[in-house]
């Protein structure tokens, strides 16, 4: 049982989507990862996935993997989602089927402004696991102002986040990030002061033990989508997916079984 890469041509390069379906599949489920890491480190995650009858596709993001972009560099905003569409659009020609979204941390950041944008295609609903809403740990203003002068200089000025040492760093895994990419990303915190206009059933999952995005924003989500449920697990860390990779299988499947 092995996923399949393939190729979809997007505006400024190519994006690597994988995936194993079957004929007799629920319905589809989309994941997106997280900042630094790619589609592969969720391969065994994927195939639990598929055990549960349900066709499984994941996609590197931009910057990311084997998808196009500089390294860290997952901006600006448009793309991304642009490439979302992209993805949506293949796997409904694909199947035909019903598609539920998966975002983990930076990929929850990245769904948020997915699902409240009213120009992109629908999906049948969505899972948040640790989204990247709030960090744990706050920019200073000398920080902010940092983000706020590359993006206005050298918008595509890349920061390490100084965890990997340099013979570590790849595509696959980094510490890596472009200025836009703060800029974009913490542009969801800002937007999460009104309701979000996401109409589809949403799952959110919160790991209690998460060390890197700060509960707080997983219940403010939850607060701002009016057809959401919000479920803490206790002591799981920031990517319970693959702490737990059971547990967290059950809730996105029975999640996508029940609506």
């Amino acid at each position: 049982m092995d996923l399949v890469e393939k190729r979809i041509r997007a505006k400024n390069g190519d994006i690597a989507i994988y995936s194993i379906t079957r004929k007799d599949s629920i319905s589809n489920i989309l994941f997106i990862h997280g900042l630094g890491e790619s589609s592969q480190k969720y391969f065994d995650f994927a195939k639990k996935i598929y055990e549960k009858k349900f066709s499984i596709y994941l996609m590197d993001l931009k910057g990311h993997g084997n998808s196009y972009g500089k390294i860290g560099d997952t901006s600006p905003r448009e793309e991304i989602l642009e490439n979302i569409h992209l993805v949506v659009e293949d796997i409904q020609k694909d199947s035909g089927g019903n598609i539920q979204i998966v975002g983990h941390s930076m990929g929850g950041n990245v769904l948020v402004d997915y699902l409240s944008s009213k120009n992109l295609p629908k999906v049948t609903s969505a899972v948040f696991c640790s989204p990247w809403i709030i960090l744990q740990k706050k920019f200073r203003k000398t920080q902010k102002f940092l983000i706020w002068f590359l993006n206005v200089f050298n918008p595509k000025f890349i920061f390490s986040r100084k965890i990997l040492k340099k013979d570590e760093i790849s595509r696959f895994n980094h510490d890596l990030i472009s200025a836009r990419a703060v800029r974009d990303s913490n542009l969801v915190e800002e937007k999460l002061k009104n309701k979000l206009d996401i109409d589809i059933p949403t799952l959110i999952i919160q790991g209690m033990g998460d060390r890197l995005c700060n509960p707080r924003g997983s219940r403010l989500l939850a607060s701002r989508i009016l057809n959401s449920k919000y479920i803490e697990l206790e002591l799981l860390p920031h990517n319970a997916i693959l702490f737990d990779t059971d547990k967290i299988v059950d809730l996105i499947t029975d999640w996508a079984i029940s609506v």
